[in-house]
């Protein structure tokens, strides 16, 4: 049985693919009746200036390096490659490990204390072990990595901007796509990570929603479920949408650590 989580929450959809982000979780309150009531005049109350509210200091992660023991990578584990190139605006460092442990693979604990925030993770186990790829985000960096127990192997791959301020701010408009997957519009500057899980765009989530508002019906798409912000914790956001175009339906789900970059995952959907 596979088993998927996005970060703090349970995703939806049939991550039995791989989006299991149920991240559609929309909450209904209903309005209570409200008694009747006396109106009384009151005094207008003198303004007040509120509080200045301090601007929280910039997000830091620690990146890693091909140096022995600088990728958090867990003991008992052999490294096959390690190389660095240029894809985009973005340096990638990729690496690929073979070899069994008893724990798991990657140090996340080591990864969280350095300042990664944990956008999603998806696990499948199998009577052989597990199979699973997870994402990390901040400050403009990405770290991800696939593991497979069976096969006895780990690929990690770490984007860092090579010009962070290249379309790496938030309040852009994204005025046209670039590219698409499954149909699904995409915007310039994706990037998708070598197992094709995650779609990797140096922009604020709340952008990427306007982007969608207009992009998606520009391409025949209708917006079946609006974009709905989940409950999660500061400062990890995530946002879904469902859609349709004809019989089919897809899930959008984009998620961000805070700031840039967000993380796109698409995957088909059941008809709401």
């Amino acid at each position: 049985m596979r088993s998927e989580s996005i970060a703090l929450s349970q995703r939806p959809l049939t991550l039995a693919i791989c989006l299991g982000m149920a991240l559609l979780l929309a909450s209904c309150s209903a309005n209570a009746g409200t008694p009747p009531r006396t109106i009384t005049t009151l005094p207008t109350p003198t303004a007040t200036v509120p509080a200045a509210t301090p601007t929280p200091p910039p997000q830091t992660v620690t990146t890693y390096t091909c140096a022995t023991g600088s990728l958090p990578v867990v003991q008992g584990l052999t490294r096959t490659s390690c190389a660095v190139s240029t894809q985009g605006n973005y340096q990638v460092l990729r690496a690929s490990y073979t070899g069994k442990t008893n724990s798991y693979f990657v140090d996340e604990p080591r990864l969280q204390s350095d300042g990664w925030v944990l956008i999603q993770s998806e696990h499948g186990d199998s009577p052989n072990g597990a199979i699973g790829e997870t994402i990390y985000a901040g400050a403009g960096d990405w770290f991800a990595f696939h593991y497979s127990y069976p096969a006895s192997s780990l690929s990690i791959e770490q984007g860092t901007p090579i010009n962070p301020q290249a379309g790496g701010s938030c309040g852009q408009r994204i005025d046209a796509a670039s590219a698409e997957r499954q149909g699904i519009p995409l915007p310039p500057n994706s990037l998708t990570t070598d197992d094709g899980t995650y779609i990797i765009v140096p922009f604020c989530l709340d952008d990427l929603q306007a982007f969608y508002s207009t992009a998606l019906a520009a391409t025949g798409w209708t917006i079946t479920q609006p974009f709905q912000k989940l409950n999660t914790s500061p400062p990890l956001v995530i946002s879904s949408a469902v859609v349709s175009h004809g019989s089919t339906y897809m899930q959008i789900a984009l998620a961000s650590g805070g700031g840039t970059p967000t993380v796109i995952t698409i995957a088909s959907s059941p008809p709401l």
